[in-house]
């Protein structure tokens, strides 16, 4: 075998390897330390060089992981640690705001985005869960936070200018049989 040979095998089997520990690889609580994820991004950054010189024609891979590998060894693939790319959840949930006879109320009617909704959701419950809180009262105080917030955004005339808005959570998790179950909470009410 050439040289060449040997270095596009390795400048592609390598990736492809790195690659399915990624994702195949355990839970992120037990990956390697910050530390030794920084050594792997000095020793894959060295390689990226050694194949530029060597062969041009496979470098981008390397290039490509060191990349990634410098900009951030948290959130990229193949060396995430970020939920979405390493295991995907078996629960997740969303705020909804609905009426008095569960008529879904458009957010965007509030001036307002589903995704900053639950982003404001989110943070205000881990705030009040840092305090103490358990997780029911962690979200009754962030739907208290939400609550005031559509308040102070209500439109002046319409259907929605006084009327209660309800704050409920909508937790979605997959049953033992694998269908997606849905349980609705009604955390607050706006006056």
């Amino acid at each position: 075998m050439s040289i060449a040979s040997i270095t596009l095998v390795v400048g592609v089997g390598v990736p492809v390897v790195v690659a399915c520990v990624g994702w195949f690889g355990p839970e992120r609580s037990s990956w390697p330390s910050a530390k030794t994820m920084r050594l792997w991004a000095g020793v894959i950054a060295v390689a990226a060089i050694v194949a530029a010189v060597i062969a041009p024609v496979v470098a981008i891979l390397w290039i490509f992981l060191a990349l990634n590998l410098t900009l951030g060894t948290r959130e990229n693939v193949p060396f995430s640690r970020y939920p979405m790319f390493c295991r995907p959840a078996r629960d997740i949930w969303s705020v909804q705001f609905e009426g008095d006879d569960e008529t879904p109320v458009p957010v965007q009617a509030l001036g307002l985005a589903p995704v900053d909704v639950n982003k404001m959701f989110a943070h205000e419950a881990r705030v009040a869960a840092r305090r103490g809180a358990s997780e029911t009262a962690a979200r009754q105080a962030a739907a208290r936070k939400i609550a005031a917030l559509v308040e102070s955004r209500r439109p002046a005339t319409g259907p929605w200018s006084s009327a209660p808005i309800h704050i409920v959570v909508l937790d979605y998790s997959f049953d033992s049989t694998g269908k997606i179950a849905t349980v609705r909470t009604t955390l607050d009410v706006t006056p």
